[in-house]
């Protein structure tokens, strides 16, 4: 499950990456400049978001595995007292 992780967040970089270097006219420089930083900004924006939502998502399964830890130790405290 970590190497998924890794890859999101690669690909966020990456993606990241592409929009800057498509706002600084670094690539796609043929390309008319509003469509060019339109998209850049597109690429720059998703990018965010992917790492966000991975960042999210690794918050919420720590909360569930210490969900599991807690209903886990609960269930142990129940059944040693009977």
């Amino acid at each position: 499950m970590k190497s998924v992780i890794y890859l999101n967040f690669f690909t966020a970089f990456v993606v990241f990456l592409i929009g800057l270097l498509m706002v600084f006219k670094l690539i796609l420089g043929m390309v008319e400049p509003s469509t060019r930083i339109i998209f850049g900004i597109i690429f720059m924006a998703y990018g965010i978001y992917r790492y966000v939502t991975t960042q999210t998502k690794i918050k919420i399964r720590k909360m569930e595995e210490q969900r599991d830890k807690m209903e886990k130790a609960q269930e142990d405290l129940i059944h040693k007292r009977h």
